[in-house]
């Protein structure tokens, strides 16, 4: 039976509620989305370089990557030949050949004027008896000696320099450096000759790249494998052994080179007889040539050891340069600077000027940057206790 007037059922379908759910879809869907844009530079590395990225193909980024890294490999090749070529280029300017004094060579204007030419007139420029680096603009040489210990007197009178842009000057003044096969000339009436800074051995590194360059162009490209002060355990101040190793034995491939850091500094000259030594220990001597007053090289008048290069338990001997006598000299040389200043075997000399005493800087390193007549502010430990003296070195 029909009821009239019954309210009908209520339908289940809620309008409201569906919107809601809808809303949330699209701002959940949205959200992802964005998650996924904002994310992808910063997980794409990680999925890269990750283990679980079997199923990923990645060829092309690969590619791309492989393609970076050889451009950028090629790059750095391209620029050290650069570097090396520039080295070269640069170097072979500071050289200087020695060569013997033609008589003949006089009378090459008069030829040249009048188009003829005689061989026996003019230099061979393989002829060079000798070899020297620009120290000076104004015309000083540091050089071999190409003279065979003659008279300075001979050294003007038999010999001409000869630059690589064929300029020939006489030389017209000689400074012995006393250090064995090496002698400062200067060449007569030299102007703005390129100079080349001298690199300290103290700022070289093991594995460092060097060229090493002769007068004729000859270069090879060369690295350091060890710096070493001196292979004896008791060193002397005034006769410090400073040599470089090579990786590669240049007494193959020359008897006399520079060798040039790629900065293009100065950083030694080697032969066959002394091997490898740096220049850097000329540089007082020079400092004394441009000052007008030709200087000899310091001396301090001890023998010691270097502590850091022994395992030592006692932490007073731990670093520093100990005054320690050998077989062959006294500890402290009598009358000599150090002795003058109160020093004694036993002190152990702790810096110099500030510098401090250690394995990068032997004290044989650091007094070769000082001339005869400098006063050097020393400080150093006697029976545990710190002291300073002022040494004016001999």
């Amino acid at each position: 039976m029909i009821q009239k007037n019954q309210p009908a059922a209520k339908s289940r379908f809620n309008p409201n509620i569906f919107g809601v759910i809808v809303i949330a879809l699209i701002f959940g869907m949205g959200g992802g989305a964005a998650a996924v844009i904002f994310a992808r530079p910063y997980l794409l590395p990680v999925a890269n370089n990750s283990l679980i990225t079997a199923s990923t193909n990645g060829a092309n980024d690969s590619l791309k990557q492989a393609n970076s890294i050889i451009e950028n490999a090629k790059k750095i090749i391209a620029g050290q030949e650069n570097t090396i070529n520039d080295t070269i280029s640069s170097g072979q300017n500071s050289i200087i050949g020695v060569f013997k004094k033609n008589p003949a060579a006089a009378t090459s204007a008069s030829q040249a004027a009048n188009k003829t030419f005689d061989i026996a007139a003019y230099y061979q420029l393989n002829d060079a008896v000798g070899e020297g680096i620009v120290v000076t603009s104004d015309g000083w040489i540091l050089a071999s000696d190409f003279s065979k210990n003659s008279p300075d007197s001979a050294i003007l009178k038999n010999f001409v320099a000869i630059t690589k842009t064929n300029d020939i000057y006489n030389i017209d003044r000689v400074v012995q450096t006393g250090i064995d096969s090496y002698l400062f000339i200067h060449l007569a009436k030299a102007r703005d000759l390129p100079v080349k800074n001298f690199i300290s051995k103290m700022d070289l590194t093991n594995s460092q790249s060097l060229v090493a360059l002769d007068w004729q162009g000859e270069s090879y490209l060369t690295s350091i494998v060890d710096k070493t002060v001196s292979d004896l355990p008791v060193k002397d101040s005034d006769n410090s052994v400073q040599n470089i190793v090579f990786a590669n034995n240049l007494g193959d491939y020359f008897d006399n080179a520079f060798i040039f850091s790629l900065d293009g500094g100065v950083v030694g000259y080697f032969d066959k007889k002394n091997g490898p030594v740096p220049l850097y220990n000329f540089e007082p001597l020079i400092e004394g040539l441009l000052r007008g007053q030709p200087s000899k090289r310091a001396s301090l008048g001890i023998t010691y050891v270097n502590l850091q290069e022994f395992a030592i338990r006692d932490v007073s001997y731990s670093k520093g340069a100990l005054i320690y006598s050998n077989t062959k000299a006294p500890a402290v040389k009598p009358g000599g600077a150090a002795d003058l200043a109160g020093l004694q075997a036993g002190d152990i000399i702790i810096s110099v000027d500030n510098t401090a005493v250690d394995a990068a800087h032997d004290l044989g390193n650091i007094l070769e940057k000082y001339s005869a007549g400098d006063s050097i502010n020393v400080i150093f430990r006697r029976d545990g206790s710190e002291n300073a003296a002022v040494v004016k070195l001999q």
